[in-house]
């Protein structure tokens, strides 16, 4: 481990034969041996987010990428646009700096967006180019953040499978940023991950699902449209898994068990909300689309059922109502519906428990 910390070759001369000394090094390329500033920038026209040391004569420092000229070119595949240089003008004149977040930690750098459509245009499509770049904007306008598709990718399985909590992957991620990110800076932007984060997992669903691609006019009419909830595939359901005379076959006692749908309603008290602040602009991004149904709907439902009165089966009911509706709780529990026989969640089959057992 300690040869690590030195590279034969350093401060000698470069193997370019350019007369500049080799003082740098990258620690993510695989037998990387150092060069110069200008065949460091060269050998990393497509690897952008690689982190770089310099030897100050002593030692290894951290560096960067952007401080030793590397440009982000967006729309000719990392070639500058025509567009750009036909103008006769510096490349600083067009360039944006963007805060990019990456795997290894968060670069600052310098991307020129494609300009052959105009200026005016240029900056319409800043989006559009991004994303063709494998760069998710953290905002739709006017963008100085971005996120790497690996890293939301990584960061969306981390959060399944390990259960990480976005605050600590996103605390590592400033731990790892390289030398001239302001770390304060970009600690602050952890809202801003999360908002990027829940557009990234709602644009996923979307394509898993089919809507992307207009899939509810190959599914039944009997589903609901929009929705990015798994169907399970078993139970019966028309137009889809059931043979075409299959109402006749219901007059039949030995048939008629194959045509049940079972389904099963269960609370949980667990699952409770506390009346907090929160931003009244907070919408769903996929209201009615996955297992809560819209709020419009639901608030009509609660509205017109507000008079029901609750009955316990037993004498400790009252007091476990009594329990789970304190002040300081916005929603009681949760509800929802299932497939008995195979545990799958139904469509718009969630609620928010108000009072009690009451929704």
């Amino acid at each position: 481990l300690l040869s690590l910390e030195y590279s034969d070759g350093i401060d000698c001369l470069c193997s370019c034969l350019s007369g500049h000394q080799a003082t740098y090094r990258c620690l993510d390329c695989y037998t990387s041996k150092p060069c110069c500033s200008v065949c460091m920038v060269e050998t990393h026209r497509s690897l952008p987010f690689h982190r770089i040391e310099f030897w100050n004569g002593l030692h290894f420092e951290r560096a960067a990428l952007d401080a030793i000229g590397l440009r982000i070119y967006l729309g000719h595949d990392g070639v500058i646009c025509p567009g750009v240089s036909a103008e006769g003008k510096t490349v600083e004149v067009h360039e944006v700096k963007l805060s990019i977040a990456h795997l290894n930690g968060i670069h600052t750098l310098h991307v020129v967006p494609c300009w052959c459509r105009g200026p005016r245009q240029a900056k319409q499509d800043m989006v559009e180019q991004l994303i063709r770049a494998r760069l998710f904007p953290a905002t739709l306008s006017n963008p100085t953040t971005a996120y790497t598709i690996e890293l939301l990718e990584h960061w969306h399985l981390e959060s399944l499978q390990s259960k990480k909590s976005t605050w600590d992957y996103w605390q590592a991620l400033c731990q790892k940023s390289a030398k001239g990110v302001d770390r304060v800076r970009v600690s602050g932007r952890y809202t801003a991950f999360l908002r990027a984060g829940r557009q990234w997992r709602v644009l996923k669903m979307l394509i898993r699902s089919g809507q992307a691609h207009a899939i509810d006019k190959h599914l039944p009419t009997n589903r609901w449209p929009g929705s990015v909830v798994v169907v399970c595939p078993a139970c019966p359901e028309p137009e889809f898994n059931l043979q075409e005379n299959w109402e006749e076959l219901l007059s039949n006692p030995e048939h008629r068990y194959k045509f049940i749908l079972w389904h099963g309603t269960d609370g949980m008290f667990k699952t409770y909300l506390k009346v907090k602040r929160r931003d009244k602009d907070d919408d769903s991004l996929l209201s009615g689309q996955a297992f809560f149904p819209t709020r419009e709907d639901w608030e009509k439902y609660c509205a017109d059922h507000s008079e029901i009165e609750q009955n316990g089966p037993c004498p400790s009911y009252d007091k476990m109502h009594k329990i789970h509706n304190m002040n300081d709780r916005e929603v009681s529990g949760l509800s929802a519906v299932c497939c008995i026989r195979h545990s799958i969640f139904a469509a718009r089959g969630m609620v928010d428990l108000k009072l009690g057992e009451k929704y």
